[in-house]
């Protein structure tokens, strides 16, 4: 592999509960690599990160971008910004829900529902006002997501969720989908309790906010970029809160694609925005 100027390479990163998504760029903002790995603990991200660096010769980059489950308060993005300093010469981090809703609406007011792993509602009002809803964590919580799901199928099952990962036990989630979408009583029952776990996340953003007429809505996550299973869900919302009036819009673009255009824009003023990456990514 010919040896890469690093000071010229542009890092996107999209860390989840089951998988993490590395995009790179050039200077001219060509996708160089993509890759996709099995997710690791929060606590070994930044060994993670600094090893694929190394290993790509992209160490160190000259800018990082990183949407992360587990990150939500500006503290807990200090802190893992400090321990990837030295990995790029300007690091951002973002949670992954930010990145999600960024990725899936360009900015701008409204909300995303981002459920895969996990389960999160984000919604921005014109007043500039942020809630969320969910993103507890699988062990706390994140009712509707697929983790939620997997654990769920076992109870049923009658097996033992110990010793069973995250990503493991999450991974029985398109199994039980399959089920219900075959006639399965009891996964049938698992996916529409999901399904208004994730309503409910949904209404409380909206009914915090201060939403007027149509209310910009999209989605990220394997789960909810499930057709079948985010129609369940938008129809429970629209029979439930009759009030809420949701604008659904299909995702712009991937979270960890919009990752490494952020990285590129933030180091050229120039760059005429993600289209480029998107043109440039369907070359390689």
């Amino acid at each position: 592999m010919a040896r890469i100027d690093t000071d010229l390479c542009y890092v996107g990163m999209d860390y989840g509960g089951t998988w993490v998504r590395t995009f790179v760029l050039d200077y001219l903002g060509k996708l160089l690599y993509r890759w996709q790995e099995p997710s690791v603990p929060l606590a070994k991200l930044p060994a993670y990160i600094e090893n694929l660096l190394i290993k790509f010769e992209l160490y160190p980059a000259r800018t990082l971008v990183l949407g992360a489950r587990g990150v939500w308060q500006k503290s807990d993005k200090d802190r893992l910004t400090a321990k990837l300093a030295n990995m790029a010469h300007k690091v951002l981090v973002l949670s992954d829900v930010e990145l999600a809703y960024q990725a899936a609406l360009g900015g701008g007011y409204g909300m995303v529902l981002l459920a895969g792993t996990g389960s999160i509602a984000l919604g921005y009002d014109k007043n500039g006002s942020i809630i969320r809803s969910g993103g507890k964590g699988a062990l706390s919580g994140d009712e509707g997501s697929a983790f939620w799901i997997g654990k769920q199928y076992l109870a049923v099952k009658g097996q033992v969720q110990n010793g069973k990962s995250v990503r493991e036990v999450a991974s029985f989630c398109p199994q039980v989908l399959k089920l219900s979408a075959e006639g399965d009583v009891k996964s049938g029952h698992i996916v529409r309790q999901a399904q208004k776990y994730l309503a409910q996340l949904v209404s409380e953003v909206a009914l915090k906010l201060k939403f007027e007429g149509n209310i910009p809505f999209s989605y990220a996550g394997s789960l909810a970029s499930n057709a079948r299973f985010r129609k369940g869900v938008l129809k429970i919302i629209v029979d439930q809160y009759p009030k809420l009036k949701l604008q659904v819009i299909k995702p712009k673009w991937e979270a960890v694609r919009w990752a490494v255009d952020l990285a590129f824009r933030a180091a050229n003023a120039s760059f005429r925005g993600p289209d480029k990456v998107q043109k440039s990514a369907g070359r390689t």
